[in-house]
């Protein structure tokens, strides 16, 4: 056991724990293991044992734990000899992997596209305020209010923004105490008394809300209680509503981490398509490789198989005694079998032209007399190819 002291590739100064002045050389690979110290792939090398007992009891949290160490996420060959190379029997492996695989699909941190797991941060469940439930009582202490009868509107009391409701209030006066609804009651107090509403939640002032319609005019000792919830409750803009808001921004970084993970699938099947590519471009250039080979062999042998016959066709006539003139004749017939053309005849007088004519001796001007020692030949293709100019004299005067 030692520690890296620097690394380059494969090759890694390591210094041993057993004694501090060794460093030594080791390539890493094979025997030599290497393991980040934290991670658990260190603590299962320091410890095995305490590995098997873990895996035995709940392989779902080892599972995950590796997971969680992996970048780019593991297929399901890949988790199963990671754990085999870790230290565990390959047979308790496959015994545990059906029920971790079945584990694994219920999981909110562990993803599976592509046929390989990721571990993904858990989605925080949103904080959403609800509106009060009817069902839950809530007592309040009934305190005397002192109302008084008039026809101008009851001023709004400068508390805390709170979900409201827009219904009108019913009113009734009366001597003996109204019962209790089932839910939440607000207890009116004169307008200079109201305290605010739970001072440590909110830190800074609420916003203007519109005015609730008046209720009409009490008498004395009159209890107000908002019984109908007709109209839709309001979301205030307090910094009550910025708690669902702080909710609600969680969901841009999961929207964000879905992003990142579709980009991350697509560069997988880009890079797929693109090796796939590479392949099918190998294939061919190797394929045109071979047809140029086949066609310039198929060229070579047919060159050779004339050359052949050309040699036994003269050999042929020179030993039946064919005359010189038989001989020439024969062999343009078989040069004109391949397109092959003579450039002058033996003994033939033309004017020179450097294009067509090789001099002996000298530079003639073109167009000045010249005698043909040795012919030539031009190829006619779809274009002319000169493989062999005549071989010419000047012609002395």
């Amino acid at each position: 056991m030692g520690t890296v002291l620097s690394r380059t590739g494969t090759l890694a100064r390591v210094q041993w724990n057993d004694n501090g002045a060794v460093e030594e050389n080791v390539r890493l690979g094979g025997e030599n293991l290497l393991a980040v110290a934290g991670t658990r792939r260190h603590q299962f090398l320091m410890d095995l044992p305490a590995l098997i007992e873990r895996f035995a009891s709940d392989p779902v949290a080892v599972v995950v734990e590796l997971l969680r160490e992996s970048s780019k996420g593991l297929k399901a060959q890949a988790i199963k000899e990671l754990l085999i190379e870790l230290g565990l029997e390959p047979a308790a492996v496959d015994r545990a992997w059906r029920g971790v695989q079945a584990k694994l699909a219920k999981r909110d941190d562990v993803r599976f596209r592509a046929n390989t797991y990721r571990w993904v941060w858990p989605r925080p469940a949103e904080d959403v305020i609800d509106s009060p439930d009817p069902s839950t009582e809530v007592e309040t202490t009934a305190l005397p209010v002192d109302v008084e009868a008039t026809d101008t509107p009851v001023s709004e009391a400068p508390q805390a923004d709170v979900e409201t409701t827009a219904a009108p209030v019913d009113v009734e006066a009366t001597d003996t105490p109204v019962p209790e609804a089932p839910q939440a009651e607000a207890t009116a107090a004169p307008v200079s008394e109201v305290s605010p509403v739970a001072p440590t939640v909110f830190s800074t002032a609420p916003d203007a809300v519109p005015e609730i319609p008046a209720a009409p005019p009490a008498e004395a000792g009159a209890k107000v209680t908002g019984t109908e919830t007709s109209a839709p409750i309001r979301k205030s803009s307090s910094p009550v509503a910025g708690v669902a808001e702080t909710a609600e921004d969680r969901k841009p970084s999961s929207r964000a981490a879905d992003v990142a993970e579709a980009a991350e699938e697509r560069a997988r099947v880009l890079a797929e398509r693109c090796e796939r590519l590479e392949r099918d471009l190998q294939s061919a250039n190797d394929r045109a490789i071979r047809l140029r080979t086949t066609q310039e062999r198929r060229l070579r042998i047919d060159v050779v198989r004339a050359l052949a016959g050309l040699a036994a066709e003269i050999e042929e006539m020179v030993t039946g005694r064919a005359t010189p003139e038989t001989i020439v004749e024969r062999v343009r017939s078989l040069a004109a079998g391949q397109a092959l053309h003579p450039i002058g005849t033996v003994g033939e007088e033309p004017g020179f032209d450097p294009a067509l004519h090789e001099p002996l001796a000298g530079a003639p001007e073109p167009g000045t007399p010249v005698s043909v020692i040795r012919p030539g030949y031009l190829w006619t293709t779809p274009e002319e190819i000169i493989l062999h100019r005549a071989l010419v004299e000047q012609v002395r005067a």
